[in-house]
């Protein structure tokens, strides 16, 4: 799965089930099955290490292959971003890069000045779609 398909598949979640935001958004969630809670792995919420303005989601993950990634979400002003990291060498550099991201999409008009910024300072010729 590419970090394009990814995003396309957490904007999918987040249009059709936006309820999924009340589970990912808590900093630990308790099993109705036992007592048992589980803590969250998002070290971007609200009172976290790397806590970032807005966010409330989405996903952590690691695999040999992929490194350590996050799929996350966050909200601002009214605007939705979501960022997709892959091959993160550890799990602190998922969630600096994420806020790089994000920084750089609540200040500008997000992926459109992404890739033209890329373009320029490329010779890749990376087109949008």
């Amino acid at each position: 799965m590419t970090a394009k398909d990814t995003a396309s598949l957490a904007a999918y979640l987040l249009k059709k089930y936006p309820e999924v935001l009340e589970v990912s958004s808590r900093s630990s969630v308790k099993l109705t099955s036992t007592s048992q809670k589980l803590k969250t792995t998002n070290l971007m919420l609200n009172g976290m290490p790397y806590a970032f303005p807005g966010n409330d989601g989405l996903k952590t993950g690691y695999t040999v292959q992929a490194g350590y990634c996050f799929t996350g979400t966050a909200k601002q002003d009214g605007r939705r971003l979501v960022s997709v990291i892959m091959g993160a060498h550890s799990p602190e550099q998922r969630f600096t890069e994420t806020s790089l991201l994000f920084d750089y999409g609540f200040k500008t008009d997000g992926l459109a000045s992404l890739i033209g910024h890329i373009q320029s300072k490329s010779k890749l010729g990376i087109q949008a779609g």
